[in-house]
């Protein structure tokens, strides 16, 4: 008997990797109606690094899934204040981020 080959299951894993730009907030992922996205968070030298295997629900061929990314100010932040963060996405398949570069 013959079967059908399984779609494999997504390896691709997101890494949101943040410089030091991050150091006075606090960054969480969330999904479109504001829960909580699983997620691990790893310090890298000065980088601040989220990262995400989506489920197989969320994955989409070729692109990420919509994840908003909340910022909550820690010490030090004025409101009213406009601040730059610089981040850049990487995807591979191994979950422990390789970094190369910071962002610019």
């Amino acid at each position: 008997m013959l079967r059908s080959p399984r779609t494999p299951k997504p390896s691709a894993v997101y890494h949101v990797v943040f410089d030091e730009t991050l150091q006075p907030w606090k960054v969480d992922l969330v999904d479109g109606f504001g829960r909580q996205v699983r997620h691990d968070r790893r310090r890298v030298g000065r980088n601040t690094i989220p990262t995400v295997r989506p489920s197989e629900a969320e994955h989409r061929a070729g692109d990420i899934a919509d994840y908003p990314l909340v910022f909550r100010a820690d010490r030090g932040i004025t409101p009213g204040t406009e601040y730059t963060i610089r981040a850049q996405l990487e995807t591979s398949d191994n979950p422990v981020p390789t970094i190369a570069r910071r962002p610019r």
